[in-house]
């Protein structure tokens, strides 16, 4: 019987029977694909969207089955949907059928499948759980399949606790990916998505909308799942992105599925529910932490820190996310809590009975999630174990948390600034209790964390500059910086928190004006004192440490100091004691005298100084041991008092003052005179303390630069001082427990004060000082050595003894009876100064008071002495490397010592050459400093004899023993500017030749500035020799050379560098033909290069060559015989024509310094067969990174090779060099431009072509300035601008200027380029001299139009604000902040640069008579009309609209102190021009609102006060 063959089994069928076929998913999949014939790159991810693709028609009409079949198992909550959830072809398989299937029955099945139900857990089982379990391999998505043993169970499953989702059952088991196989998985997921939302978005027909409204459906959900999504996806986005560096680089398709446009999309979808809307809620409750957490990884640069080679792929995900984080933030948590905050004040504001809200309960509220982890890790803290790293970025979020608050706030105006506070303050209250940082005392102590969170927050608002109330800011230093709280636990002061908060406001430090009785027990009403005591209570070993980190162990407890270091604004501090003063004590004495009450804290520094002073230390200890010196006493501080007084404090104030502090000295006078007794007992301690404290505040107060009139009404007090302290410093009680060093600088700085208004006039007073003893008192104590005086005492003593002997001295020498007193009185004195008697910081203290405030007591000296001094000086002081102030004193013995015209300078000058003899054998140290200090004296000062004495002692150091050569060389050549006919070098010419011996022998003459220096020595003492060569001793010296030159020229084999350099030099220096001919020096040198195993490098043979005078060249006819020479030298190195006709410029065989040197010689000797050679040969070396010298070389030879070109050439190379080649060579390009430019004429050729060209040059280098790509372009674009503006004059026209102009204008407007803001102050000022040059030189240009004018200085002024907001965006592009960075950082111009635009206002408003009359338009002028006055006038009908801008700019913005103060006077100058046109001020005031009309009257008022001026034209106004 016949069978016949059985139908194929469908399609369908096939389909239907693949889940009992195939028991792995991955092999359910393949089947399926293969089934409905899907193309073999499906799971490619690289293919974006097969719809738009030719597919076989019988893959639609299954792909609805293989939609719903895959859905089915994606929802499956068994073990199968597990699985199938983990699994990225089941995604990517989804993905397609999406695409595939037609859109309206996607949207059905994707919805009747619960589409957000599937993400959420897709999401919360491959991401969602903390504790993941790894498989052992990676895949990519070229991977052809994934096996189902690519699928594992979990063995533990997680312990974190899951918010129960919406009717889901979560299996026990867990299936968990490698890392790159969750990248893969997540990026599946993501293109899901992607294909839904792109779809939802869709606009076009009437169809389209609603198949679209069909899609957006399949997303939309409930807004407490949709949170839960979001979540998720946070998570999951910031896992991935922490390890998905290498990723990005190997794979950069995979960033494209990297983002959070997609889930905020769902996210936006989410249903609402009107009024009882609780999306706001939900998003705290599920996405602040994983929120906060990605910000903070996004922000910190922890995640997407991939090398510069994964180009700009990972930084553009980075600022994308951040800018998504940052919108929910903003939309979902501070938006609506902004607004409830709000809302409670105006409740509150209308009701009478309720208190006002200062509290954000609705943000505090939004923060529980938050709150509640950290509270966890303060648990963690508290039972002394290690919070975990998971934790961390949630307290680095805090601070972030607030800039955000900040930056987010309204704040554009300052009084919109002044409405926000109370929300930024509420902001601030609720942060800190997060960190658990409330307001009120604990016992509690708070974690490392907690503290550098808090730190880092209040550094927000100080960074910002917002200021909150007080009373939180008192509660936090009470209650959390260590100083009081906790009562019953250990306390340790935290000192970068209380720096933090002197930051933020230190007038919390201040006297309160109320007292709270509430708090008296606990805490102090002076806040000031109390925080001084604190920082007495600092050890002093602590303020010594240089470990400004605070991580040294062996700190005393009690006392924490890190992070001290980031709230110092001071650079580069040395010390503790620096970051403490700079950090805490300067601030506070600032907010002191700012609030008027500069007497409040110089009264605290005394309590302090009474208790605390060293000197008082001591002498309670009654011990000699050397103690330091407390923080109160530090020098800084009396330099900041200085800085205050003045501004601060009235006459009667600082005479009260000063009463003051002489009664608690003249307390312990009348203790002393009446009992004689030792001061410091416990009977007088008061008194003692009272005068010690006082005394440092009296020479912190007497360092105060006091008016004439103010040391005149205070000179009662001066003189009640000094003759306190006369008496004292007789004292034998006094002295023993007092600090003598400190009593002399006192009564040297009152001598100082009272001598020109008291006792230079007053012969009795002269004669009641001079009999007083105190000269002989503070003699004694130059050399006695008191028993209960440690050596730094003694010293400390001596010096200021010596000081006040000085000044003493200075002032009694200015009249003549007193000269021999005073010079009895100086050489007792300087004995005392020397190092063996002396500290070196106290012998460097006295030596620089000597020679910088006293020069002039050096006459008084006998010469030993002198000499004695000035070696000591040398052998302690010059050679010392650790004081930093020998080079200023080096630099003050040339001022006041050797350059002074003094009648006795050779004396001076006598005794250094003296000092200089002793110390020649080589052994004493002080030579270095000698030699140093010598090149600083003026040669003519000596005598020949010291000259020629110094000059022998230095050549028989080099040829004996060379050391420090390039020194000695340079002093030589200073030496021998004048003639020296008694030195040997100048009596023997075989001594040039043996230091040249020399010089080769030690290895110094292959160091070519050596071989320079010695070349200018030997050439000044030729041309010496050379000029008085009728002398017989000279004609002698000539002879001897030309010898020994000789012996040079028949043996160029043996001729070496240095020897080289005496030929060199004798060539330069001779006038005639005296000891070698020219033809025969290029012969020497043709023999020496050519010599076999020759010392002559080409090197030296071409700077040989290349110095010699041009002149000399064209007059002997040398230049063609010389090029033979060189070409035909070349010929076995290198081809010279195929090297010329090459178009690229290389190296070859020679290095860029020989190519240097051959190019100039090529240029000099016209060996380049055409300038274009020449041309391409210094772009070539332009580019080698030459330094200042060799370009120059550079620029040069490229000007001797184009400067003979005729015009039409030079127009060739100039339209040749301004071509835009993509930035290729563009500034070597530009530098030759301007060689090329220099070398114009200033005329205009009668060739129109030409003129045409000429004409065109500078617009065009103008256009090239608006969009110069960095800043050496600018710089050198800039500088053939100006060329033009200021050497070409014919070649610029008034379509040049407003080019000109409209560049600039384009770099000061926000389209400028990005130039480093590094560089703004010195864009600033060279863009201010271009318009300044155009206004000098061609201000006749401008013609009617000088309107254009305008715009460009508003956007110079503009330039100067500092913005009230951050959202200031008009700025240069080179002035603006960075993104996302504090307002402070704002590149600033400086009062240098306000300089420089009032020099250009005043320009514009007083133009010079040959400004305005140069380049003007030729016309019938009255002889009796002034020009200046015309331009006046003119310029007063176009400057309103820039007082109208200025005023404007001060409501958006403010001035720097230092930069009003200089630009002002700019403005009154615009004042006073634009008051010659009444009417238009008039207009202008009549077009102004209110508020600019308040800042233009407060400005016209100023002016007439400061200038006078505009007292009668006021009316009107």
């Amino acid at each position: 019987m016949l069978t016949l063959p059985q139908p194929a089994p469908s399609s369908l069928s096939k389909l239907q029977s693949i889940d009992k076929t195939f028991h792995e998913l991955n092999d359910q999949i393949s089947q399926a694909v293969q089934i409905i014939k899907l193309p073999s790159e499906w799971d490619d991810l690289r293919n974006d969207d097969l719809s738009t693709q030719p597919l076989d028609p019988f893959i639609r009409p299954r792909a609805e089955w293989v939609l719903r079949w895959i859905l089915d198992k994606l929802k499956d909550d068994a073990e199968t949907g597990l699985q199938a959830r983990a699994n990225p072809k089941a995604w990517r398989l989804l993905e397609r059928m999406i695409q595939i299937s037609p859109l309206s029955r996607a949207a059905m099945y994707l919805r009747d499948g619960n589409f957000p139900a599937i993400l959420e857990k897709a999401l919360q089982e491959n991401f969602g759980s903390e504790n993941i379990a790894r498989i052992t391999f990676t895949t990519t998505p070229e991977d052809e399949g994934f096996s189902s043993e690519t699928v594992q169970e979990g063995s533990v499953p997680s312990r974190k606790r899951k918010r129960p989702t919406s009717g889901a059952h979560t299996p026990v088991k867990k299936v968990m990916l490698e890392q790159s196989g969750l990248e893969w998985l997540f990026a599946a997921i993501v293109r899901v998505v992607k294909a839904i939302t792109s779809r939802a978005n869709s606009a076009g027909t009437a169809d389209e909308t609603v198949i679209a409204e069909h899609i957006k459906m399949v997303l939309r959900t409930d807004s407490t799942q949709a949170a839960r999504i979001l979540k998720f996806w946070l998570i999951a986005f910031h896992r991935i992105l922490v390890s998905s560096s290498d990723m990005l680089i190997s794979n950069p398709s995979f960033g494209d599925y990297l983002g959070l446009s997609y889930v905020v999309e769902i996210w936006q979808l989410r249903t609402n529910h009107g009024e009882s809307d609780t999306s706001g809620e939900d998003f705290a409750l599920e996405c602040l932490v994983p929120t906060l957490i990605l910000y903070e990884a996004l922000q910190d640069g922890a995640v997407l820190n991939t090398p510069s080679g994964a180009g700009e792929r990972p930084s553009m995900i980075r600022n994308l996310a951040v800018q998504t984080v940052e919108g929910l933030l903003a939309k979902h948590l501070f938006a609506p809590s902004r607004t409830a905050f709000f809302t409670d004040v105006s409740i509150s504001a209308s009701s009478r009975n309720r208190r006002p809200v200062t509290g954000a309960k609705f943000f505090a509220s939004c923060l529980g999630p938050l709150r509640a982890k950290l509270e966890q890790a303060a648990e963690i803290n508290g039972a002394n174990e290690i919070i975990p790293e998971s934790l961390m970025p949630l307290f680095r979020a805090i601070p972030k948390l607030l800039d955000l608050a900040v930056r987010f706030s309204p704040s554009r105006t300052p009084m919109s600034q002044i409405a926000e506070r109370p929300w930024i303050q509420a902001v601030f209250v609720a942060l800190v209790n997060c960190l658990g940082c409330s307001l009120r005392p604990s016992e509690n102590t708070l974690s490392k964390p907690s503290v550098i969170a808090l730190q880092h927050t209040l550094a927000v608002l100080a960074d910002r500059g917002i200021s909150i109330e007080s009373k939180p800011l008192e509660a936090l230093f009470w209650c959390h910086s260590g100083v009081r709280y906790p009562l019953k636990k250990d306390r340790v002061i935290q000192w970068a928190l209380i720096a933090g908060l002197v930051k933020l406001d230190p007038d919390i430090f201040l006297p309160s004006a109320t007292t709270d009785d509430s708090a008296s027990e606990e805490r102090s009403d002076d806040l000031g004192s109390f925080l001084f005591d604190r920082i007495s209570s600092i050890p002093v070993d602590d303020l010594s440490s240089t470990d400004l980190d605070g991580k040294d162990r062996k700190l005393q407890r009690g006392h924490n100091y890190e992070g001290l270091l980031g709230s110092n604004s001071v650079n580069q501090p040395k010390s503790l004691r620096e970051l403490i003063r700079n950090s805490v004590i300067l601030p506070v004495m600032s907010a002191f005298s700012r609030n008027r009450d500069l007497l409040g804290f110089i009264k605290r520094w005394h309590a302090q100084l009474c208790i605390h002073a060293r000197i008082v230390c001591s002498s309670v200890e009654d011990s000699q041991v050397e103690r330091e010196p407390s923080i109160w006493e530090d020098a800084d501080l009396n330099s900041a008092l200085a800085r205050e007084v003045d501004g601060s404090l009235t006459l009667s104030q600082i005479s009260g003052l000063f009463t003051e502090h002489s009664t608690h000295i003249a307390s312990a006078l009348e203790i002393v005179v009446a009992n004689s007794e030792k001061l410091s007992t416990s009977v007088n301690g008061t008194v003692y303390r009272n005068a010690c404290g006082s005394s440092i505040i009296l020479d912190a107060l007497l360092d105060c630069p006091f008016s004439y009139q103010t040391v005149e009404g205070l000179k009662p007090q001066f003189q009640k001082l000094q003759a306190a302290y006369t008496t004292l410093v007789h004292q034998k009680a006094y002295r023993s427990t007092s600090d003598l060093a400190l009593v002399w600088k006192i009564l040297s700085k009152l001598f100082a004060l009272l001598w020109p208004i008291d006792i230079h006039g007053s012969s009795s007073l002269q004669e009641t000082h001079r009999d007083s003893g105190i000269v002989t008192r503070a003699i004694k104590d130059t050399t006695v050595t008191p028993k209960h005086k440690n050596q730094t005492d003694i010293s400390r003593i001596r010096a200021s003894a010596l000081i006040f002997l000085f000044s003493f001295c200075h002032s009694f020498q200015t009249i003549p009876t007193w000269e021999e007193v005073v010079t009895e009185w100086v050489n007792r004195a300087i004995p005392s100064l020397a190092r063996s008697n002396l500290e070196l910081i106290d012998f460097n203290e006295a030596i620089e008071a000597l020679i910088t405030r006293f020069p002039s007591l050096l006459r008084y000296l006998e010469p030993n002495a002198r000499k004695t001094l000035f070696l000591d000086i040398f052998s302690n002081t010059f050679i010392s490397n650790t004081t930093n102030i020998t080079e200023q004193l080096r630099n003050t013995c040339s001022e006041f010592v050797f350059s002074s015209c003094r009648p006795d300078i050779k004396d001076y000058s006598a005794s250094f050459a003296a000092v200089m003899d002793s110390n020649s054998s080589g052994k004493n140290a002080a030579n270095n400093g000698i030699e140093r200090t010598f090149i600083q004296i003026p040669p003519a000062s000596l005598t020949r004899d010291q000259r020629a004495s110094a000059l022998d002692e230095i050549v028989d150091t080099l040829i004996k023993r060379p050391r420090d050569v390039d020194m000695m060389l340079s002093l030589m050549a200073h030496f021998v500017q004048v003639p020296n006919a008694t030195a040997k070098i100048s009596q023997n010419a075989s001594v040039l030749f043996d230091i040249a011996q020399s010089l080769h022998d030690g290895g110094f003459d292959s160091d070519r500035a050596i071989l320079q220096i010695f070349q200018t020595v030997t050439q000044l003492t030729l041309g010496h020799v050379f000029q008085a060569k009728d002398q017989a001793r000279n004609q002698q010296y000539i002879e001897k050379l030309k010898n020994k030159l000789g012996t040079t020229i028949q043996k160029p084999r043996k001729c070496f560098p240095a020897k080289l350099t005496i030929l060199r030099a004798c060539m330069l220096a001779r006038s005639d033909e005296t000891v070698l001919s020219w033809d025969q020096y290029l012969g020497v040198l043709n023999s020496c290069v050519t010599a076999k195993d020759s010392a002559i490098s080409l090197d030296d043979f071409l700077d040989a060559l290349n110095e010699m005078p041009s002149e000399v060249l064209q007059q002997h006819g040398l230049i063609e015989k010389e090029q033979a020479f060189v070409r035909a030298q070349f010929s076995s190195k290198v081809d010279i024509e195929t090297l010329f006709n090459s178009e690229s410029f290389s190296l070859g065989t020679f290095s860029y310094p020989t190519w240097l040197r051959l190019h100039r010689f090529f240029a000099r000797f016209h060996v380049y067969p055409a300038a274009d050679k020449c041309i391409n040969v210094s772009l070539g070396l332009l580019q080698q990174g030459l330094s200042a010298k060799e370009h120059r070389v550079a620029i040069e030879s490229a000007r001797n090779a184009v400067i003979s070109l005729s015009i039409t050439d030079k127009l060739r190379f100039v339209s040749l060099l301004l071509e835009n080649d993509d930035g290729k060579n563009r500034v070597e390009k530009l530098r030759l431009l301007f060689v090329l430019a220099s070398t114009l004429e200033d005329d205009v050729p009668k060739d129109t072509e030409q003129r045409q060209q000429l004409l065109a040059i500078l617009p065009t280098l103008s256009n090239s300035l608006a969009t110069s790509p960095d800043i050496t372009t600018f710089n050198v674009l800039l500088d053939s601008i100006d060329l033009f503006l200021h050497d070409k004059p014919s070649l610029t026209s008034q379509y040049s200027i407003e080019c000109v102009i409209a560049a600039v204008t384009t770099i000061l407007s926000p389209r400028s380029p990005a130039f480093p803001k590094t560089h703004a102050p010195a864009i600033f000022d060279r863009l201010c001299a271009t318009i300044r040059l155009i206004l000098v030189l061609h201000r006749g240009r401008f013609g009617g139009r000088f309107h254009i004018l305008n715009l460009l200085l508003q956007s110079f002024l503009f330039c100067f604000f500092v913005p009230n907001s951050a959202r200031w965006n008009n700025l240069p592009r080179w002035l603006k902040a960075e993104k996302r960075a504090a307002s402070s950082t704002r590149p600033k111009l400086t009062a240098s640069n306000a300089a420089y635009f009032t020099r250009l206002l005043t320009t514009v408003c007083s133009p010079t008579p040959s400004s305005v009359t140069r380049n003007a338009h030729q016309r019938k002028q009255s002889h009796f009309e002034d020009p200046v006055k015309k331009a006046r006038s003119y310029a007063s009908q176009h400057l309103t609209p820039l007082i109208s801008f200025f005023c404007k700019m001060q409501l958006s913005g403010r001035l720097e102190p230092d930069v009003r103060e200089k630009l002002m006077p700019g403005f009154w100058e615009v004042f006073e021009v634009s008051s010659m046109d009444m009417e238009g001020l008039r207009g202008m005031n009549a077009g102004m609102d209110e508020a600019t009309k308040a800042i233009w009257k407060g400005l016209w008022e100023e002016w007439n006060r400061v200038t006078g001026k505009g007292g009668k034209r006021k009316e009107g106004l």
